[in-house]
């Protein structure tokens, strides 16, 4: 016992000097004064350790961000998977079980009031609201798989960002960007950046029509149902009003070769009220549309200018209109159609061209108007509904694309319709 009691006594003494060691020692340091030289030292030391603590944690904070976006994309990549699986399924997964729900519900109630479960169309699979009756009544034609397939193909070649570009980015085009490649002027090599300093009016829809101006619209009683769509393509602004039951009258996005493109400043430049008039009604006939000049502008001075005076005499004159350009042709995107049509026409016309674009951002593509053939069931018809022209350009193979279309057309990659529309609902 005595042992033990002087060996606790002897840990208690060394814990009071060890103690008392440290309180000395820190008092001593304390009460240190440092020289100037050494004083200087002692700032820099403490800022190059709180650098070193922010760096730390400003690497712990950018690697925990990673992780998070890899997650989220991860996460993302699995949804879009499952949503592509079940449009490709084309099965209603959703409704399917409400069905079954429905069923049992009123089998289980026997002798009872019979409730109906109503089911409603926004819940569909990608959610999305009502449908026409019309668009709805046509969707069972596309094959999702295939035109995926397609999609992947055409936007090699054609790209919104690219080629429906807002005039207003037009300077900052041409200032930052290469207009041949483009990408960044300050980018090159391997480490080339793609031109983000410019913005497209375009999004991405579920149903488009493009509608070409060939005189098989006249008296097809389509203008309902292309109106229907969420997004209507045409080329050269027709007059639509006029012929709003055959045609439509919705223009979302218009796309002007360069003889369009002086017709339109000329007569928005009239001496003439009633031309200037006109253009004008036609103009803003569809608030917000998209008037688009299909050729190379931002290396052409001339074009430049034609442009430039549509789009100040619309801003003006407050025409509801979004002017904007291409960073190249569209006529320079022709090998897509040596993969869809084993062809590869020298002049591909401006119907066949929208196709190609519409497809980047369209999943339902329904065409109207192009039947290049002067007469059908032995009624003759013009090539155009709106004159008598009777003759498409003798440089286009109109022939050749419309067999393509209608190969298209029974893949169910689109829609070509060439026949009167049923306008009942």
């Amino acid at each position: 016992m005595g042992w033990k009691r002087h060996r606790g006594e002897g840990k208690r003494i060394i814990a009071t000097t060890s103690t008392r060691w440290v309180h000395r020692t820190m008092r001593h340091f304390l009460m240190i004064r440092l020289s100037p030289g050494m004083g200087i030292f002692a700032k820099i030391a403490v800022v190059y350790c709180a650098s070193v603590s922010l760096v730390v944690l400003s690497m712990l904070y950018y690697y925990q961000a990673l992780d998070f976006n890899y997650n989220l994309k991860y996460s993302m990549s699995i949804g879009t998977e499952l949503r592509q699986r079940v449009l490709l399924s084309g099965q209603d997964t959703w409704n399917r079980s409400l069905d079954s729900l429905a069923r049992l519900w009123n089998e289980s109630l026997e002798g009872l009031p019979r409730i109906e479960i109503k089911i409603r169309n926004r819940w569909h699979w990608p959610f999305y609201s009502p449908s026409n009756p019309l668009m709805t009544r046509i969707e069972p034609h596309f094959n999702m798989t295939r035109i995926y397939t397609m999609q992947k193909i055409s936007r090699n070649y054609f790209n919104p960002i690219r080629h429906v570009i807002d005039y207003r980015d037009l300077d900052a085009f041409r200032t930052n960007c290469n207009i041949k490649s483009f990408t960044m002027k300050n980018s090159t090599g391997e480490n080339h950046k793609a031109c983000d300093v410019v913005h497209t009016p375009i999004k991405h829809y579920r149903t488009c029509a493009v509608v070409g101006s060939g005189g098989i619209l006249l008296n097809s009683s389509c203008g309902a149902e292309i109106d229907a769509h969420d997004f209507v393509i045409r080329s050269n602004l027709p007059p639509t009003i006029p012929f709003q039951k055959d045609v439509g009258r919705r223009t979302n996005f218009t796309a002007v070769n360069h003889a369009r493109l002086m017709a339109v400043r000329k007569a928005l430049k009239a001496r003439n009220p009633a031309i200037r008039a006109a253009i004008f009604s036609r103009l803003s006939s569809s608030p917000g549309m998209v008037f688009s000049y299909s050729l190379t502008l931002a290396d052409n001075k001339r074009n430049r200018r034609y442009l430039q005076s549509v789009y100040m005499i619309a801003k003006e004159n407050k025409i509801p209109m979004i002017a904007a350009f291409s960073h190249q042709s569209y006529m320079s995107s022709k090998g897509l159609w040596s993969k869809m049509g084993g062809r590869r026409w020298t002049l591909p016309s401006t119907g066949l061209n929208m196709f190609g674009l519409a497809t980047t951002f369209c999943d339902r593509i329904s065409m109207y108007g192009y039947f290049p053939f002067p007469d059908v069931h032995g009624r003759p018809i013009p090539y155009h509904y709106y004159d008598g022209v009777r003759k498409p350009h003798s440089a286009h193979k109109m022939k050749g694309e419309f067999d393509m279309f209608q190969k298209l057309h029974r893949q169910g990659v689109l829609r070509h319709v060439v026949d009167k529309c049923d306008a009942t609902i």
